[in-house]
């Protein structure tokens, strides 16, 4: 399924800057935004259910670009999530800042999976939260975690926790948020979750994404967030003999 936003954000919120291509892949969806430099944007979003970033992520960079009336050359730089999230998935996008730089000569910065995730939270804030916690499904019963404050400032580092530790120390000012907020609740085994509100339907923003990336510091390599081991793992003691 895929959906298209035009619009030009509040002038207190951005003016003539920068051309920012946006992308993120990492979880549930591909999506791409535009930034132009008057301000206006242009999203292109579609299900990753099914996998395939690989094959359909540069298809959707070029049809968003065709809808923002924007020119390779217009591009002045690359915003690009690191994840954490799915191993793979994260691995393309990066893959495909790093790419795209190199190709149009012009910056990549990244934001990792979980501070997109804070900031496009801040909308949604209670007036009573204090923290945002953000989780991300880890696999295993595990989540990734990091915590933020309402003005989306991590206040310490990323982590992956076991879901029924987490549910156990989340606070009543707490807002919980991420594509992770079912299984915390599934550790919580029937008892009430403590945290104010739960945001379990969020996803990153890169309408967020763009918008920080004009201000993001240039010059920081391009590094994946991955917090876990891949699953798979070499094989060793298989391997054929070799005349």
């Amino acid at each position: 399924m895929m959906s298209t936003v035009n619009e030009r954000m509040p002038a207190n919120e951005l003016t003539v800057g920068p051309c920012v291509l946006a992308f993120d892949g990492c979880l549930r969806s591909l999506a791409v935004t535009v930034l132009s430099r008057d301000g206006r944007m242009v999203t292109r979003r579609e299900s990753a259910e099914a996998g395939g970033q690989a094959e359909r992520l540069m298809p959707l960079i070029e049809a968003t670009l065709l809808d923002a009336g924007v020119a390779w050359s217009e591009i002045d730089r690359i915003a690009v999530t690191l994840g954490p999230g799915g191993f793979t998935s994260v691995r393309v996008v990066v893959a495909a800042a790093r790419a795209l730089a190199l190709a149009l000569a012009k910056p990549a910065v990244g934001m990792s999976t979980l501070q997109l995730l804070a900031v496009s939270a801040l909308d949604d804030l209670a007036a009573t939260a204090q923290r945002i916690v953000v989780v991300i499904p880890a696999g295993k019963g595990g989540v990734y975690r990091q915590a933020f404050d309402r003005n989306g400032v991590a206040l310490g580092s990323a982590d992956v926790v076991e879901a029924p530790d987490l549910a156990m120390i989340v606070q009543p000012d707490d807002v919980l948020a991420g594509p992770g907020v079912p299984v915390v609740l599934q550790a919580c085994e029937g008892r009430p979750l403590l945290a104010s509100t739960t945001l379990e339907a969020l996803e990153p923003s890169t309408e967020r994404l763009a918008a920080c990336g004009r201000h993001l510091t240039l010059g920081a390599e391009l590094r994946p967030v991955y917090l876990r081991a891949a699953d798979a793992k070499p094989q060793s003691g298989n391997g054929l003999v070799r005349a």
